[in-house]
């Protein structure tokens, strides 16, 4: 590297340096603000979500006891919770570890419709991002003295 591409770099890394402060509560902020939204969705439209479940899951569900979309209101509920707790910071470490088991969990049935239908490759690719973002602010919270505020 020449010596004027070392300095734009270390001028631009110390830009950077001097904001990683934020780089948490942005995370925190950006993650919560998602899930919130997701949950207010899926109680105003909730079988615009059902279709994503995988084949299997919708053939086994016992839909006689309660409907898939009760449950997706419900979902969206514990959503819209946990999107607040985070934006508002509160048990951060605990809430976002929830949010990293559940994306994974979809993250499971994704895979498994994607290899039964083929379809959803772009939602799976999109919540495969968001399981990063949720377990990058739950690792990141761990560290902090306040995590369990």
């Amino acid at each position: 590297m020449s010596p004027t591409n070392a300095k734009y770099r270390d001028r631009y890394i110390g830009y950077l340096d001097q904001y990683s402060e934020y780089a948490l509560p942005v995370m925190r902020i950006s993650l919560g603000a998602v899930i919130f939204l997701a949950g207010a969705h899926k109680l105003v439209a909730p079988d615009a979500w059902t279709k994503y479940a995988a084949p299997w899951v919708t053939a086994l569900w016992p839909e006689s006891i309660v409907s898939f979309e009760l449950v997706m209101m419900a979902n969206g509920v514990f959503e819209l919770l946990f999107g607040v707790a985070l934006i508002a910071g509160f048990y951060m470490t605990i809430v976002a570890g929830v949010i990293t088991l559940s994306l994974l969990a979809v993250v499971f049935d994704l895979v498994t419709g994607v290899i039964l239908t083929g379809k959803f490759v772009d939602i799976l690719i999109r919540d495969l991002g968001l399981v990063a973002l949720a377990l990058g602010v739950t690792l990141l919270s761990a560290q902090r003295s306040d995590c369990t505020r």
